[in-house]
């Protein structure tokens, strides 16, 4: 169990750090199983999206995300298993 001194180190990174969020690649390399989904019903429940936001250097908008963003990008195999196997 993580004790709440742990918890609260890595709550202050996550929000302190943007590079540690959003990284597909960091998940994949660690190996850690995953299951895609959406925020729906605040966004949209179409996967594709989330496809897309793994792979893409861009936006939804078109727009080029920062370096640290598009380093952390998958290729297309990963968000496809993500996003249709079941675990």
């Amino acid at each position: 169990m993580i004790e709440d001194k742990e918890i609260e180190k890595i709550k202050s990174e996550y929000f302190t750090y943007p590079q540690f969020k959003y990284l597909p690649l960091r998940v994949v390399e660690k190996g850690i199983e995953v299951a895609g989904s959406s925020d729906c019903p605040v966004a949209s429940v179409d996967p594709f999206l989330g496809i897309y936001s793994a792979v893409s250097p861009k936006d939804l908008e078109g727009k080029n995300l920062p370096d640290w963003v598009r380093k952390g990008r998958i290729g297309i195999k990963e968000p496809l298993k993500i996003f249709t196997d079941i675990l």
